[in-house]
Parts: structure tokens; sequence; C-alpha cells
């Protein structure tokens, strides 16, 4: 039986043995639809509906082959908001504009009234994206749950191979984030290819806890990792995040899609409040909140790098602030048509 899509790191470290319940059939080709840790101790996790096979195919994320190659895409500026954050969109998008004047933005459209989509469409080289709500199952609707997130991420390196996600709440302040493609490349040479370990699905800024800490169980059960070893490993944001279309990006987008798309993954099932945190060293004891998208992202990447987070980290902060809440005026002299 041909498996697609498995972990190239965890076929090399060990033989994967797979039950027929993480098989999927789809278009004549099989799927594993389990996740594996890519370390010891080799969990298995639950596996994912069959049903999500088709939002794979329709993401583009069953082909590695029309992976870009890293150094020949500029990336491209990537937000997605609804009318409750319209006003902060539009600072993001002119704190950028200020630095970048005439960059491609691609705003996706989280449920936008019209005078906000004909004001968005009037600026110089933003193109708006209606988000498909009507493809995806009703809980999509709940947007601080941000299962839209993955999903956006996946569409727009669909279609522009290299990008950098903005929530509303990132200021870009000067240009420096253009050596994030750098360090994502290790500044690629011959002499340091064995060395050039750098995650093309990068994170920048430090979330003030560790993984375990706003991470609920629900997670875990789908994509199993070492409890112990997330206590131990800082969390970093979500909101602001450099992505470059290659095979290991597919590979964690399909697992964090699935996740999204799952009902009790990146949401937990509890009926209480789980955004804000009240920290508890205890590992043993289920967190107190979580962060859904970034909960899970982190999970993976920790897994998929040996909890080393200077693989995926950039280590850069002084390209960006975050303004949370920021619902004044736009300075309208950046917000031109071109």
């Amino acid at each position: 039986m041909k498996i697609c899509s498995t972990s190239k790191l965890i076929m090399v470290m060990r033989k994967v043995v797979l039950d027929n319940k993480c098989i999927c059939h789809f278009n004549q080709s099989s799927y594993n639809m389990c996740y594996q840790m890519q370390v010891a101790p080799f969990t298995t996790g639950y596996p994912f509906s069959c049903k999500f096979v088709s939002h794979l195919a329709n993401l583009g994320l069953l082909d590695e082959s029309n992976s870009v190659s890293p150094m020949t895409h500029t990336p491209v500026l990537v937000t997605a908001f609804s009318s409750t954050y319209y006003y902060r969109g539009l600072n993001m998008i002119s704190a950028y504009r200020k630095i970048f004047p005439r960059d491609r933005i691609a705003v996706y459209d989280l449920g936008l009234e019209g005078w906000q989509l004909r004001r968005l469409r009037k600026i110089c080289n933003v193109v708006v994206i209606l988000f498909p709500f009507n493809l995806y199952p009703d809980y999509f609707n709940v947007l601080n749950h941000y299962r839209w997130k993955p999903v956006v991420i996946t569409m727009a390196l669909k279609s522009y191979g290299s990008i950098i996600y903005a929530d509303t709440s990132v200021q870009f302040r000067n240009a420096n984030y253009l050596r994030v493609p750098g360090i994502m490349n290790c500044n690629f040479t011959f002499k340091n290819r064995f060395q050039c370990s750098r995650s093309q699905y990068m994170l920048h800024s430090y979330a003030g806890h560790n993984i375990q800490q706003a991470t609920m169980s629900s997670v875990l059960k789908y994509l199993p990792s070492d409890v112990s070893r997330l206590k131990d490993t800082d969390m970093y944001e979500a909101g602001l995040v450099s992505v470059i279309k290659t095979p290991e990006t597919i590979e964690l987008l399909k697992w964090l899609v699935l996740c999204a798309l799952e009902e009790f993954c990146i949401a937990p099932r509890v009926n209480r409040p789980v955004h804000r945190c009240s920290f508890n060293d205890d590992v043993s004891l289920e967190p107190t909140c979580h962060r859904f998208d970034q909960s899970v992202i982190n999970v993976l990447l920790a897994n998929a790098n040996n909890f080393s987070t200077s693989n995926y980290t950039s280590g850069l902060t002084d390209f960006y602030g975050i303004r949370r809440g920021d619902d004044s005026d736009p300075d309208e002299i950046t917000l031109v048509p071109c």
C-alpha cells in the first residue's frame, strides 16, 4: 500500500507501522491521518477523520512537488480580520505602508462590511480575499477559536510561496524583517549545508511562558508530545510568523489544518473561558488556559525540532511592536491608491 504525506524524519529514524484506522483513501492514494512524534517516545495520536482529506487536497497539502525555492520569493504581507478589527487592521497596514509604500498586501475577509471592503480595495496593492466559510464546518464561524488562521496561511502560501503573516495587533517599525529569509535559509552556502537546520516556519515574539502552561490536553490527544519537555520549552506568539513553502512546512500545515478541522483538537471541550491564563507550575495539572492555533503550532514546531526553539525562532524583535486594541483613526496619507 502506498502511504503518502508521512514525515521524512520519522521514516529516517524508525520504521513506521500504521494502524488501519490511520489510513484514509482518496483519489486512488492512501494517506496517513495519525500524527506521530518525530522523537522518542514515538507516540501516535488519535486519527483525524477521513472526511477532512478533501480539504487537504483543495489546499494543496497532499502534494509537496510544487514547493518553492526559499531563495527566490519575496515575502507577501498577509493578514485577516473581521469588521470588529477593521480599524486595527488599517493601522497595521498604515504602519507597514510607511516602510514599504507599494508592496503587495493580502487581506483575508473574515466578515467585513461593504463600506470597509470598498475602502480597503482602494489602497495601493491591497488585495482582499473572501474567506470561504461555506466550505468549512459551522464551528469555523467562532472567530476567537482561530481555526481560520491555519487555512489563511495555507491559502496564502499556495498563492504566493513566501509570506509574513501578521495579526492586526502587529505594528511594523522598520525594514529589518527582510533579514528573516536569510535566517530561515541559514544564509545557505555549500560549506554550511549540513549545519543549516532552521525551520521555514518561523516565529518571532516570546509569549512569556512555556508551551505546557497554555496548551490543553485536547491538542495532545491528536498531536502527542513529551509534556515534561513542553514545560521546559518557551511558547512563541503565532500572531507574527514567517513561512516559506517547502515540503517541511507543507507537512507542518497538514497537521495544523487537520487540528483546526477537528472540532475538539484546536479548541478544548470545556464550558468556560480559556483565553485568560492563571499559570500553575505543576506539570501534572491540566492548564487553565489555551492559545488555540498558537498552542498547536508551538507543539508541532517543538516536536519537529527536538524542542530546540532556536531552530524555529528568529531572535529578531526590533522590526515590530505589539499594540492591541488600537481603534484610532489611521494615517490616511499612507492608505492611498497607486
